[in-house]
């Protein structure tokens, strides 16, 4: 009878030493999903009092189970059951680390049901960061609408953008035709002047100004190579641009970031344009004053062999030419100077565009990684809830 008492008073002590072994377990995955659910809430607000006493909680939770086989740090975290409830009702009245001593009271070692302390602990912090996570919800509403109203406005300027480059498309055939004009004009010039019987020309030291204008002529050839070979190799990088900007946009609507790079690319390919549309009118200035020169040199030698009949005809219709060569190339500055303006123009809002798009980008980032942590939040919260659940 005695072997049998014996036995059964070792059975109830196992008995109670594998309960307590298990809420040790059970409030070790607690205090580890309390320590992540603090992590989120520290990262996604400023640190405040609840965020704090979380972590003073989490700390102290961690000290009393760093060592399994000290029960005293377990025991010493109890709570009386009329201290807990008037805790409870006092929560909200007291600052955070006066409700937490208010909850933390040296325990009897009598064996009775008691909840820990912890166990009340987490389930007011699980009040505080319920509260928390509707505060963010709250958060991504704000942030989703400012995005919505900046991606509104890109769309507004991307429709303005689509308006202007229409301006600039409606010159393009006049400027087509005038560039053909000037081509045509200017292959009867080079055919005069290749011819040896047109080479007239009034004897040096006849006029002084004459002979300024002439030497200034053949300067400005080389001149105007360079200017064209300049303006080749600027319409090159635009043409560069422009072929990267079309590939670009065939994935454009794949990610943000990928649309990102096309409206940016949009932008280097409008100011590649507009370097070279530069370029051009400086060849066109030189190229209008290297025959306002040439005509006015023919006109000379027109009046100076006003005897010789077929030389005076010949320097007629050069200068002729001469006179229309200047009204195309005039015709060519007026239209690409507006192309020019309108490409300005085109620069300033592709800039805004890109500009909007980016704070767009921006935004939606950070609603992403807001919703992201917010998920995690209530995720949390849960396993929290069922750890609690488990525990008591």
């Amino acid at each position: 009878m005695a072997k049998k008492i014996k036995n059964m008073a070792r059975a109830k002590k196992l008995n109670k030493r594998s309960i307590k072994e298990s809420m040790l377990v059970a409030a070790g995955v607690l205090v580890m999903l309390l320590m992540v659910l603090c992590t989120c809430v520290a990262t996604l607000s400023n640190p405040d009092e609840s965020q704090e006493g979380l972590l003073s909680v989490i700390g102290k939770l961690v000290s009393a189970f760093a060592d399994p086989e000290n029960s005293s740090g377990y025991e010493n975290m109890q709570l009386e059951d009329g201290k807990s409830k008037e805790a409870g009702e006092k929560a909200d009245s007291f600052p955070l680390d006066e409700q937490l001593n208010n909850t933390i009271i040296s325990s009897t070692k009598e064996e009775k049901k008691e909840t820990p302390s912890m166990i009340y602990k987490a389930f007011w912090f699980l009040n505080i960061d319920g509260k928390e996570c509707r505060r963010e919800a709250n958060i991504l509403k704000e942030i989703n609408s400012v995005a919505n109203s900046v991606y509104r406005i890109f769309l507004e300027r991307d429709k303005k953008l689509a308006c202007i480059k229409k301006m600039y498309d409606n010159h393009s055939s006049e400027y087509k035709l005038e560039c053909v004009k000037l081509l045509t004009i200017g292959k009867e010039i080079r055919k005069y002047y290749s011819n040896p019987h047109n080479t007239t020309q009034i004897p040096e030291n006849t006029c002084t100004e004459y002979d300024i204008k002439r030497k200034k002529v053949n300067t400005m050839h080389a001149e105007i190579d360079k200017l064209k070979k300049d303006a080749t190799d600027e319409n090159y990088a635009y043409e560069k641009a422009h072929s990267d900007k079309k590939e670009l946009e065939k994935d454009m609507d794949k990610s943000r970031n990928a649309s990102l790079e096309y409206h940016s690319q949009v932008l280097k390919t409008g100011e590649k344009l507009a370097q070279a549309m530069e370029c051009k009118l400086h060849v066109l200035k030189a190229m209008y004053t290297r025959n306002e020169m040439s005509c006015s040199l023919r006109e000379k030698e027109k009046c100076f062999f006003a005897e010789s009949m077929d030389t005076r005809d010949s320097l007629g219709k050069i200068v002729k030419l001469h006179k229309d060569h200047m009204e195309c190339i005039n015709n060519l500055i007026a239209i690409l100077t507006t192309r020019h303006s309108i490409q300005k123009d085109f620069i300033s809002v592709a800039d805004q565009v890109y500009s909007t798009y980016k704070a767009y980008d921006a935004i939606k980032n950070m609603y992403e990684k807001q919703e992201m942590y917010a998920d995690m939040s209530v995720k949390i919260l849960y396993k929290v809830e069922e750890a609690l659940e488990n525990i008591s």
